[in-house]
């Protein structure tokens, strides 16, 4: 080859230097591929914890709320109920009269008489005392327990229908003493009497020899001079205690029976003593 001559270009050879053509420069070489640029890959994304989403409860309107109100109240009525009506033990009366005055008033003993040892005679008519059970006496113008017996003395009058009230002031308060009434016979009767050991006076019945507390006056007072007392209304018995109900007891045992009276049981009553005895009709 000749010196001066440039060596001629192959077919696909491309010049050191560029081209001044403008088309060579903006057209892209096929035999050359193209470089894509480098993608920014993101960092990773933490996940965040799932929150929880509390719940939306729209306020309830007063129209809602009403049954639950009303059980409420329903509720407490009844617990206050069951309560009220399971004071100190006893059955639960069907009615209550406790805290109402009441007064008994009618033909009344004084056992304004001639000291008897044998007995508690006639009182004002129609007053004819029984001693049931045990030897009752008079002295100073009172009735006396019998002493010296473990069984329970009674002596009774007639008040002659079953409905009526029975009272009597004990000058000298002793425990085991006091009221008989719906009184049968020495097994079948009822009676409230003293109990000094716990400050009340218990409410008995007997049927059949068999006695049962019933019930009780609650903490009550035993002061000597105390008046103890009982109305009888069909299967109602109120007790009182200086003329106010003090306990009311439902029970139609003995509602039949028409006498009343005293009652002693047992040393306790010994020096116990009885006056102004009150009996009134229905």
């Amino acid at each position: 080859m000749m010196e001066g001559l440039e060596k001629p270009l192959a077919l696909g050879d491309r010049p050191d230097t560029p081209s001044d053509d403008p088309a060579d420069r903006l057209a892209p070489d096929p035999a050359v591929p193209e470089v894509a640029e480098p993608v920014e890959v993101a960092e990773p994304v933490e996940v965040a914890e799932p929150v929880e989403v509390a719940e939306h409860h729209p306020p309830r309107s007063w129209s809602g709320l009403i049954p639950t109100v009303i059980i409420g109240v329903v509720a407490v009525i009844v617990v206050g109920v069951l309560i009220f009506v399971s004071d100190r033990g006893g059955p639960a009366a069907s009615v209550d009269h406790r805290g109402q005055p009441l007064t008994i008033t009618g033909t009344v003993d004084t056992f304004d008489r001639p000291d008897d040892p044998a007995g508690l005679g006639a009182g004002p008519p129609p007053l004819v005392w029984v001693s049931d059970a045990g030897t009752w006496a008079i002295g100073a113008n009172r009735a006396a327990a019998p002493s010296g017996t473990t069984e329970r003395s009674l002596a009774v009058v007639d008040l002659g229908h079953r409905d009526g009230a029975v009272s009597v002031r004990l000058p000298s308060v002793r425990s085991n003493a006091g009221l008989v009434f719906r009184y049968q016979d020495r097994s079948n009767y009822w009676a409230v009497v003293a109990v000094r050991e716990y400050a009340s006076w218990a409410i008995i019945r007997v049927v059949n020899g068999h006695q049962k507390a019933v019930a009780n006056t609650g903490l009550s007072s035993l002061s000597d001079g105390s008046v103890v007392g009982v109305r009888m209304q069909g299967d109602i018995i109120d007790v009182t205690l200086e003329g106010q109900v003090v306990r009311t007891v439902t029970d139609k045992t003995l509602a039949g029976a028409t006498r009343v009276g005293l009652t002693a049981r047992g040393p306790e009553p010994q020096g116990a003593t009885f006056d102004d005895f009150t009996v009134s009709g229905p």
